[in-house]
């Protein structure tokens, strides 16, 4: 999974890299907006359905992809909130405070968060 996390990030660069060769390049500048569209889309699905897990997870794999672990984390607690016994969502969490304390060892959420899901 560690290995995908960087993938969306690398496409990013990629698609910027190529929007500086070409910068009139139609479909350098289509790749770039489906990439900020994604996120946008997963977020007003969620806002209609914020009661669906799948919508939920998929957000919630989104910004692990994208590095984006505090997003990621809400949204795996956010899944706690509404299905407590939600094993996935709690495995899922603590791996979010992990990855993140592994960036940041100081990140004080993180470290609080760990402690309460042991």
């Amino acid at each position: 999974m560690l290995k995908k996390a960087g993938l969306a990030k690398k496409m990013k660069k990629e698609i910027e890299r190529a929007l500086k060769l070409g910068p009139d390049n139609v479909n350098v500048h289509f790749s770039l907006m489906q990439y900020y569209l994604a996120e946008k889309e997963y977020l007003s699905m969620v806002d209609a359905n914020p009661e669906n897990l799948i919508l939920q997870y998929e957000i919630g794999y989104w910004y692990q992809r994208t590095k984006q672990y505090d997003k990621a984390f809400r949204i795996f607690e956010t899944i706690l909130k509404i299905v407590p016994e939600e094993m996935n969502a709690y495995y899922l969490t603590k791996q979010e405070y992990q990855i993140t304390l592994s960036y940041d060892v100081s990140h004080e959420e993180a470290k609080k968060a760990l402690k309460r899901l042991k």
